[in-house]
């Protein structure tokens, strides 16, 4: 519960600091990627809404979190796979917003 806590508090402040932000995402990403198989659940779930809450804030650039986001769609975990469709979508609808 403390970590997930410590991971919730690190994506709020992070986008304030650009380069702890971004070590902070390479190590979330890379410990996601490698381990997203055996990780609890609660865990895993609030990593993954921590950079997207990261993401929201400009503080990653979408080319690095979005196909970490879809080898993530092959966990077994519906609550996960829900929230990485609605992310995804509504990234790529910002995106795409101002092109019109």
């Amino acid at each position: 519960e403390e970590f997930r806590a410590n991971i919730s508090f690190m994506s709020h402040v992070a986008p304030k600091f650009k380069p702890i932000c971004t070590e902070l995402c390479k190590t979330i990403m890379d410990f996601l990627d490698e381990k997203y198989a055996v990780l609890n659940t609660d865990v895993r779930l609030e990593m993954v809404k921590g950079l997207i809450l990261i993401r929201n804030k400009r503080g990653l650039s979408p080319d690095k979190l979005l196909p970490l986001l879809f080898r993530l769609f092959r966990c077994h975990d519906k609550n996960l796979r829900v929230l990485l469709y609605k992310h995804i979508v509504n990234d790529v609808k910002r995106m795409n917003n101002g092109k019109r």
